[in-house]
């Protein structure tokens, strides 16, 4: 409970400041585990009475790197890198690479900071092909290799904070049947904790 509290609670103007203020990249490692929802994407993000999850999951770690601050915005470019496991109905091994734009300038950011991560082009691949992106694929084969998106929130104490909790949505497509005819994927809701490590 202290340490919810030690997260959430106001910090102060002082404590407050930008991300951009950091000096030099920095490089973050987390861990989330996610459940498989059956509606499409991007309903998914504001009809959450319609999430029809199923007993699918995803558990993934994954480091994330800034690759450029820029100077004149609130605003990083990151590149994250995961490797995750499916279980309960799928038990394939996934792996994502996709750069990430991070907004860090949020109205109440000075009680709860808050950033937006986007990510709309990366790439994920699993070992093998659920049941799930078969049948929602179009073609009845799916695809290993597609098109990674998320879409982040996150959450810390202030920019300054070395530990950040984040909600997500993670999302696999063949981007309308440009890659390999795919039509369809698989997307998780999922929730996890990252740390900094510099």
């Amino acid at each position: 409970m202290a340490a919810c509290c030690a997260l959430f609670c106001p910090a102060g103007r002082e404590s407050a400041a930008r991300a951009d203020d950091l000096p030099g990249p920095t490089l973050r490692a987390g861990i989330f585990v996610g459940v498989l929802s059956e509606q499409a994407f991007p309903q998914m993000l504001y009809d959450l009475g319609n999430a029809h999850l199923t007993p699918s999951y995803l558990a993934e770690v994954h480091a994330v790197g800034t690759l450029h601050r820029f100077a004149s915005l609130p605003l990083d470019l990151e590149l994250e890198g995961g490797v995750g496991k499916r279980f309960g109905e799928d038990h394939q091994t996934e792996l994502d690479l996709i750069p990430m734009l991070r907004w860090k300038q949020l109205p109440w950011n000075e009680w709860v900071y808050t950033n937006i991560r986007l990510g709309l082009l990366g790439l994920s691949y699993t070992s093998g092909i659920s049941g799930y992106e078969r049948q929602s694929s179009d073609d009845g084969r799916g695809s290993r290799f597609l098109n990674l998106v998320i879409p982040e929130l996150t959450f810390a104490r202030n920019a300054h904070a070395s530990t950040e909790l984040f909600l997500r949505a993670q999302h696999r497509s063949g981007i309308y049947g440009v890659i390999n005819g795919t039509h369809g994927g698989s997307s998780y809701y999922a929730a996890g904790v990252r740390f900094v490590l510099r």
